[in-house]
């Protein structure tokens, strides 16, 4: 258990203003400026004056509000109390004949609303607009125009204040008057309806929330829009509590508020569920995590290579390359697994069949063993039913450079000698070898060597051989389509994350036909225990990569959870690109899978062509990152990611009872994580002060959590973010709430 101490700051007052001068029967009001001391306890205070027989004085929301008696000069008072903590404050007061005294009779609108118009009435102001100060809660209002008794003027904004009540002080050449006012951020700002979320633009650290009569909940959140996996952003999350009186009307929500989809009737029934146990079969799950290892060594060596390269020019087919093929065929291949130009692996492969969509080709150099031919033909069969409708409708069809209308898959003993790896694809086999000297100049995915075909071994070479293979061809295959959208097409040159996760998309995707799923069935996890193949397609096409995301270190070689997930953590690029974070395994495969699954529910039934369209464009825009997400969805980045975070946790979660809040169509996660051991689960920060206050660190692309619920009544609260220091946020952080109830 991990515990968090606090230390609060000493409890301190002051009056503002310092000193004031009045005539007999006028009134001066006092604001009491409190700093220090408990949060989460009120601060109350009592007034007295020094001379009673000058000045009463009495107690307001605000302060201490002193009237004057008789001429003469004293000291007011005011004993400040909070929790157990007591202090006072003073300031100096005169009452005497001022000639031209300032006098505040009232303002309109009674209360005043930041950004707006408002005219204060009295007299003894100057007829010169120029000559009258006027500051509200110690900001300066601009005076657009001006007479003896009435001044207009703009409400200054206050720094991400909530409603209050403030110290309206106007002065002329001579005097000052005081005066105690409501002030509120302006209706729209703070109104947002049960289920409803709002996000800050990119750079704007301040969210105002409403108060409740009982019991509010928020899900709050501070997210990084940063696309560099390295950047790591501190900041300070603070509550600040409002006048519970002042409240700004609003008759609807506000346009522009986000709201979340629809709420629909839950399927299966209602009701938390007991954990229970799901995973994928160790050796395989093993196998998994060191593929991803080995793929991400060769998808740097393409980055740098493809820089070098850019586009393919348009030619036809070069002598040498690879023509149509027939069994027994006897090929010269080279073999780059760092995807170099420069050096590579000779290889000598003869042709063992040829099917409708793929030549199998195998090294002459392999051991005995391998795949059957019927094997051979189970997996064309499961290429040309299951894998290339997914590929051709949701991310385009393969090129054909070489012409002979296959893809060629290589099964070679090269691979099987490199630690961890199972195969790959690289984008730069699809130039003329004028180019790239290593290039086959034709569409080919390299992999493993089933040496223990029979099914004795374990691991890939074992009886997950066949399984690993129809992984394999779903997702090197994505790439190729996604290789050839670059190198011969106009995509732009995507991020890992994009590539990695539209390839992981790819084997969800697959997986949804291969068990007779639907795109919109709120599936949960009985999708996933539905057979020991089933957790594997999903296991490791997104559910093990979003626990570890999570925090879950079952990848890192131990258990248990680790700190700072998942606000420290990131799936926007490998640790090779600058991710240090403490979540163990590849997250930029699986959990930016589901949030492309999260665009295709969102966004995709709204889109020209449907979801399959939607992913489509993801593969070919020229837009790269999370400019290709603005794209599809018409929303900013930080709307697009703060919906997400909040499936990730709200989706399928109880709303009333029978009715859940449906965030995703495709999967139910509350009820596949809900079901999970605790340290899968997604753990947002909690709070129960009325004052919510956190400090962490966010990394690019990613969220922090806090879970706010304050019991009983609950004011106007605005949410602060800024940096440790004090100083605002960056351009990249954007703070969301979602009202909860």
């Amino acid at each position: 258990t991990v515990f968090t101490a606090e230390a609060f700051a000493p409890l301190g007052a002051a009056l503002d203003p310092g000193s004031a001068r009045i005539q007999v029967a006028d009134s001066a009001d006092f604001a009491v400026a409190v700093a220090g001391g408990d949060p989460d306890e009120t601060a109350s205070w009592t007034c007295t004056a020094t001379d009673t027989a000058v000045v009463s004085v009495r107690p307001t929301a605000l302060g201490c509000r002193a009237a004057g008696l008789a001429e003469g000069s004293t000291d007011v008072s005011a004993a400040v109390t909070r929790g157990a903590d007591r202090v006072t404050a003073s300031a100096q007061i005169e009452v005497g004949e001022l000639a031209g005294a300032v006098r505040i009779a009232g303002t309109e609108p009674a209360v005043l609303v930041e950004g707006g118009t408002a005219t204060i009435h009295g007299t003894g102001f100057s007829a010169d607009a120029s000559e009258n100060r006027v500051t509200i809660g110690g900001l300066d209002a601009s005076v657009s125009s001006a007479t003896a008794t009435c001044l207009t003027l703009t409400v200054p904004e206050g720094e991400c204040l909530p409603p209050r009540q403030a110290l309206l002080l106007v002065s002329n050449l001579s005097t000052t008057a005081s005066r105690s006012v409501a002030v509120t951020p302006p209706a729209e700002e703070i109104a947002l309806p049960v289920g409803s979320f709002r996000t800050t633009p990119t750079g704007d650290g301040c969210l105002h929330l409403p108060g409740s009569a009982a019991d509010g909940e928020y899900l709050i959140g501070v997210l990084s829009t940063s696309e560099a996996a390295s950047s790591l952003t501190p900041v300070s999350v603070a509550g600040i509590p409002g006048h519970p009186d002042i409240v700004a009307t609003s008759a609807a929500a506000p346009e522009g508020t986000r709201s979340a989809t629809a709420v629909r009737e839950l399927i299966g029934g209602g009701g938390r569920v007991p954990p229970v146990r799901v995973g994928t079969p160790g050796p395989f799950r093993e196998w998994s995590a060191g593929r991803r290892e080995a793929e991400a060594r060769s998808r740097a060596g393409a980055e740098a290579e493809l820089a070098r390269l850019g586009r393919a020019p348009a030619t036809s087919p070069l002598t040498g390359s690879p023509s149509p093929v027939s069994p027994g065929e006897r090929l010269t291949l080279w073999m780059a697994p760092e995807a170099s130009c420069e050096t590579g692996i000779r290889v000598e492969a003869v042709v063992r069949s040829v099917g409708p969509d793929i030549a199998w080709l195998e090294d002459l150099a392999n051991p005995a063993g391998g795949f059957t031919d019927a094997e051979l033909d189970s997996l064309d069969t499961f290429y040309a039913a299951r894998v290339r409708p997914v590929n051709d409708r949701y991310f385009g069809e393969v090129s054909d450079v070489d012409g002979n209308g296959r893809i060629l898959v290589l099964l070679t003993h090269e691979i099987n000698e490199r630690a961890g790896a199972a195969g790959f694809v690289t984008p730069t086999d699809l130039y003329p070898t004028t180019e790239c000297a290593t290039s086959n100049h034709a569409e080919i995915f390299y992999g493993f060597f089933p040496e223990q075909a029979d099914g004795s071994g374990g691991g890939a070479n074992g009886r997950f051989a066949l399984s690993a293979y129809r992984l394999l061809l779903t997702h090197e295959i994505a790439h190729l389509i996604q290789a050839n959208a670059y190198v011969l097409g106009e995509s732009g040159k995507k991020t890992i994350w994009e590539i990695e996760g539209g390839a992981t998309l790819a084997e969800q995707l697959v997986a949804y036909d291969l068990f007779g799923h639907g795109p919109r069935e709120n599936l949960g996890l009985a999708a996933v225990e539905h057979s020991e193949e089933s957790r594997v397609w999903y296991w490791g096409a997104w559910i093990g990569d979003m626990a570890s995301y999570f925090g879950w270190n079952g990848l890192g070689g131990g258990r248990g959870r680790v700190g700072g997930a998942p606000e420290e953590c990131t799936w926007i690029g490998s640790p090779e690109e600058g991710d240090t974070g403490p979540c163990a395994g590849r997250l930029f495969y699986g959990v930016p899978s589901m949030l492309l699954r999260f665009v295709m529910d969102r966004w995709g039934e709204g889109y020209p062509g449907g979801e399959a369209a939607l992913i489509r464009r993801v593969t070919s825009s020229p837009a790269t990152g999370f400019s290709t997400l603005e794209e599809v969805s018409g929303e900013e980045i930080e709307a697009v990611l703060a919906e997400f975070y909040i499936a990730l946790w709200g989706d399928g979660r109880e709303a009333s009872p029978g009715r859940v809040w449906d965030w995703m169509a495709s999967w139910d996660l509350h009820d596949i994580f809900g079901r999970l051991p605790d340290d899968f689960r997604l753990q947002p920060r909690t709070s129960s002060s009325r004052s919510p206050r956190a400090a962490a660190s966010v990394r690019g692309g990613s969220s922090l959590y806090l879970h706010w619920t304050p019991n009983g009544s609950l004011a106007p609260t605005s949410i602060r973010v800024t940096g440790p220091s004090g100083a605002p946020v960056p351009g990249h952080i954007s703070v969301w709430a979602w009202r909860i109830r």
